[in-house]
């Protein structure tokens, strides 16, 4: 069967990918055998998208209306004019004083960014108190 692009269609359904997807790093430490197939399989079928430039991909599918986007390394994301417009950089502190930079929540309410300069707490700084409150000691 050839597809609308002239593709022959010989590879994985796409509920196939999505199970791949799906096992996640529970799959790559334990490596059974569908898991295996399966990589092989979108090896084999997938690998003509590394015979093309991204941006040769972006012109098929953009017009289609497919959701796709080339994929940015973090220094690309970060001179990206989309990313800087999006105002995603925060800078936090910590409880022990030290400062840094973090990535905000993409989610907006009532069409307001969230931040806060307040950083995370360490990993188990509140249990105690939590316990104390819901009587759990």
């Amino acid at each position: 069967m050839t597809d609308s692009l002239g593709w022959t269609r010989r590879g994985p359904s796409f509920a196939a990918v999505l199970l791949l997807a799906a096992l996640g790093t529970q799959a790559q430490a334990q490596e059974p055998p569908l898991v295996r197939i399966l990589k092989q399989e979108l090896q084999r079928n997938f690998g003509i998208l590394k015979q093309k430039a991204t941006q040769h991909w972006l012109a098929i599918l953009e017009p289609a209306e497919v959701w796709c986007s080339d994929v940015f390394d973090w220094n690309r994301l970060f001179a990206h004019e989309g990313f800087k417009a999006l105002d995603m950089v925060q800078r936090v502190v910590r409880r022990n004083g030290v400062e840094l930079a973090t990535t905000r929540c993409p989610i907006r309410l009532d069409g307001q960014i969230l931040k806060s300069s307040k950083g995370a707490p360490r990993l188990g700084a509140d249990t105690e108190p939590i316990r104390k409150e819901f009587s759990l000691t």
